[in-house]
């Protein structure tokens, strides 16, 4: 054996085995292992398992009409000057009913992607859509698609001045004035790092006292709110509000208040009591806590079991009792 291969082998150090992804799923698994994804709030509310946690983050993310609902009358509060960068108003969409519609959209829309050009693609997405019918009678959903491909969301006419006059309405209310004219910022993008990941969030209104968070809901009764924000996961949401204003040094205590409004022009401005606030934020330290657990373990198929220490069904506290007295004389 020559002396320079001796050497070689006497310097020789393992290399950590490089895995390359094959699928979908073990590109998340990689990128869970190395923390290389940004959590959120749309996303952690989901450890309700491993299973569904993975699935979540699986699924192709797409909006519903009520998220762009909820989108829109944050844009049109907060900062309606930039309607026009956002959304365009469109006179036709694929119906609700058509998921012949709904399909030829999304696959002209991922051809687009792939680089071919319009035509192309729309004739490619009829006929994986359509067993008859005429390409012409899909050009009303034309300016649909440019508009989505172009980044910016379609509302209807309906739907915008809907939304413009919930919106006006709100900001005639003398106490809603108040609060946005205590506006520091809107629409503050925050990120920070915490237990190991990246999270971002984006506060609807900050101020001196912390932020305000605006909702549209059925629910803008205080009380019934307050069962609602734990059904939909706000209290994670609001957790991770307060830690990364305290991280990125915005605010080291953060007070929160809520802006509850509905479509029939009801309102509320509760404010968020310290428990909850307390409350959430240690919720947010068990999830990641219980994601960093799932991760390290490398339990992505687990289910609810994994997440508890006791796995045992105890009978309901409302579960009445048997009335014996019936047997008495």
């Amino acid at each position: 054996m020559s002396k320079s291969k001796e050497i070689a082998i006497e310097n020789y150090e393992p290399q950590e085995q490089v895995i390359i992804p094959q699928s979908t799923r073990e590109e998340l698994e990689y990128n869970l292992i190395n923390r290389n994804i940004r959590m959120s709030y749309s996303k952690l509310k989901n450890l309700t398992s491993p299973v569904n946690f993975m699935n979540a983050l699986l699924e192709p993310k797409s909006k519903n009409a009520g998220m762009i609902e909820g989108s829109l009358a944050d844009t049109l509060l907060f900062e309606e000057h930039k309607f026009n960068d956002r959304y365009k108003i469109v006179t036709d969409m694929p119906s609700e009913t058509s998921d012949n519609q709904k399909g030829y959209v999304k696959d002209t829309f991922n051809y687009l992607k792939q680089g071919l050009t319009f035509d192309t693609a729309k004739e490619n997405a009829f006929e994986l859509n359509y067993k008859k019918g005429k390409l012409s009678d899909l050009e009303k959903l034309d300016d649909y698609i440019l508009t989505l491909y172009s980044g910016k969301e379609c509302v209807s006419q309906e739907m915008y001045d809907k939304y413009l006059a919930i919106t006006d309405n709100l900001k005639n209310v003398p106490e809603i004035q108040d609060e946005l004219s205590q506006a520091i910022s809107f629409q503050k993008k925050i990120e920070f790092e915490y237990l190991g990941w990246k999270f971002v969030s984006v506060l609807d209104l900050e101020a001196d006292y912390g932020f305000l968070d605006a909702k549209k809901t059925k629910a803008c009764d205080t009380d019934e709110f307050g069962r609602e924000l734990f059904k939909l996961g706000y209290d994670v949401q609001l957790g991770l509000y307060k830690l990364g204003m305290q991280i990125t040094g915005m605010n080291n205590n953060p007070q929160a208040k809520y802006l509850l409004f509905d479509d029939k022009f009801n309102y509320n401005l509760p404010s968020v009591g310290e428990d909850l606030m307390n409350h959430s934020v240690k919720k947010v330290e068990f999830l990641v806590s219980l994601l960093n657990k799932m991760v390290d373990e490398r339990a992505f198929n687990a289910s609810y079991g994994y997440l508890k220490s006791k796995n045992t069904i105890y009978k309901p506290k409302y579960i009445a009792g048997f009335d014996y007295e019936i047997f008495n004389d």
